[in-house]
């Protein structure tokens, strides 16, 4: 058995051989306490020119400017484990963040979120979005797969989805466009179908949505013309469900767009804002982003209890890993600067807590040497951590199996006892800070057990 790629026929009775007797070495616990410091980024976006990075750690917002020190904004953010995609955007030249903070919400029970301008451009300074009226009447919370934000190019106006719980029509969903100056809103009627996600096109000409329901074909892209959004331009239906988290190439032509099981969907909006579909065979991906030449997408791609970053070529689908260490990668974005594209990313992994990564891409199309953003976890004493590896196997029918085993990382004197977590669909990343059994397996396994997740 090996602890990368498909080892020999065996089992979890071979992982229990592993816990043998070695020196007696008194072992260096670490407790329960010391876990619970343990932070996950929640929120984490990129600003466009990749010179900005916010991310949150429970409920504060932290902005980290290029080369710069992250530095902590603004508390009570809302959660946004349950959702999708959480509510962040950036303006176009990097300078402004809306997001949304504080769960509090109108009669009735219903989170609102209210949106809030982050200025980070000279002194950080917080404001309301919206009036304080409108900001208790309107929520930003709807569906798990509502999208983020949408700044116009000119980062003027904000577009967002939004819905009255207390309204006249309580069940409408809406699209708002917010003049930031002014503080004017208006309130865009997309008929019967749910909206989903809102954004711009580059040139500011055309307001972009995708609606649709969890049954049935209906799904739709809907066009826009930003300077009269009161009916729909152009709509592009393609037989799905629903549709979701546009994604523009850098030239603002090629608009992809994933239907409810995922599936990318390529369209091509004319001058005259018509969108047609282009045939092309992408993979199912989580994708993060375009290159700068509109060639590439760079994607997220399960590997069992890891992940891996690839590049994806847009004209053929074809796919070429970008990094793959057995750890859990999540892609973030794709920064363009002027001298070229960079890869940001998250890596963590059972032994390792998450933080986030830059590289390079470079003009073999392959990521260069990563450099890390963040410093989330310096005070974590790493060699008194477990030592976690990801074991793989084959079963007696040939189907793949792995698990994750923890050992302390220093030797422990007898057979060591096993604690065995029978649940599955593990990845290989830092046990979490949210539940006793993830946050307990280092203090466990610090204290002379071993433990196996399979």
């Amino acid at each position: 058995m090996h602890a990368s790629g498909l080892g020999s026929r065996v089992g979890l009775a071979a992982l229990v051989a592993l816990v043998a007797a070695g020196p007696a070495v008194p072992p260096d616990p670490i407790s329960l306490d010391v876990m619970s410091r343990v932070r996950r980024p929640g929120i984490t976006t990129l600003s466009p020119d990749g010179r900005r990075l916010a991310y949150t750690l429970g409920d504060t917002l932290w902005i980290q400017p290029e080369g710069g020190r992250p530095r902590a904004v603004l508390g009570g953010m809302s959660r946004e484990e349950a959702m999708a995609i959480p509510w962040a955007a950036w303006t176009a030249d990097g300078t402004r963040l809306a997001v949304r903070a504080g769960e509090a919400g109108p009669a009735g029970g219903a989170d609102t979120g209210v949106p809030v301008l982050v200025q980070v451009d000279g002194a950080f300074t917080v404001t309301p979005l919206l009036a304080d009226s409108l900001a208790r009447r309107i929520s930003t919370f709807r569906s798990f797969l509502t999208g983020a934000p949408a700044w116009s190019p000119d980062g003027t106006k904000l577009a967002f989805v939004g819905w009255e719980p207390g309204g006249p029509d309580a069940a409408a969903t809406s699209v708002y466009v917010t003049d930031v100056e002014s503080g004017a809103l208006r309130r865009i009627d997309t008929g019967a179908q749910e909206p989903y996600n809102i954004t711009w096109s580059p040139d500011g000409r055309w307001l972009v949505y995708t609606r649709g329901a969890f049954r049935g074909t209906d799904g739709a892209v809907v066009v826009l013309a930003a300077d009269d959004p009161r009916r729909e331009h152009a709509v592009y239906t393609g037989g799905a469900g629903l549709y979701r988290e546009p994604l523009w190439s850098p030239d603002g032509r090629t608009l992809m767009v994933r239907d409810l099981e995922g599936s990318p969907v390529m369209l091509e909006l004319s001058e005259a804002g018509q969108l047609t579909d282009r045939p092309v065979a992408l993979p199912l991906r989580r994708y993060a982003g375009f290159t700068a030449d509109g060639r590439h997408l760079i994607a997220t791609v399960a590997d069992g209890m890891a992940s891996v970053l690839t590049m994806v070529d847009v004209r053929t689908g074809k796919e070429e890993v970008l990094r793959a260490t057995g750890e859990v990668h999540d892609a973030i974005g794709v920064a363009h600067h002027p001298e070229g594209d960079r890869v940001v990313f998250s890596s963590e992994s059972g032994d390792r807590p998450p933080e986030i990564w830059s590289a390079p891409l470079t003009a073999d199309g392959a990521l260069g040497t990563p450099e890390r953003l963040t410093a989330l976890h310096t005070w974590l004493d790493r060699d008194r951590l477990a030592r976690a590896t990801v074991f793989r196997w084959e079963s007696a029918s040939g189907a793949p199996l792995e698990a994750q085993l923890f050992l302390p990382r220093r030797s422990y004197a007898g057979p060591m006892p096993l604690v065995v977590m029978p649940y599955g669909g593990y990845r290989d990343e830092f046990p979490g800070a949210d539940y006793f059994f993830n946050l307990g397996i280092h203090p466990l396994a610090t204290r002379g057990y071993a433990v196996v997740r399979p």
